[in-house]
């Protein structure tokens, strides 16, 4: 996940084409944005709209059903 902190784009590479699902959280929790069914290695996300703070961004594989989660801070 780069850059971070950003200004508004997010760029995820991924190292394989397994079906992915992406969530993006404010630090209050509520989902400000969500992708599903992504297969491709690279993907941007443009959270520019959303107010400056804490931001998680979620990745689930969904063959694997493994997650991991990353903080970026918008500014």
């Amino acid at each position: 996940v780069y850059p971070n902190p950003t200004s508004g784009v997010i760029s995820l590479e991924f190292v394989n084409n397994d079906e992915k699902s992406v969530s993006i959280y404010n630090v209050a929790g509520t989902e400000v944005m969500r992708a599903d069914q992504l297969t491709g290695l690279n993907y941007t996300f443009n959270i520019g709209e959303q107010p400056e703070g804490l931001y998680i961004v979620r990745v689930i594989n969904r063959k694997s059903n493994a997650s991991v989660e990353q903080k970026v801070f918008k500014k």
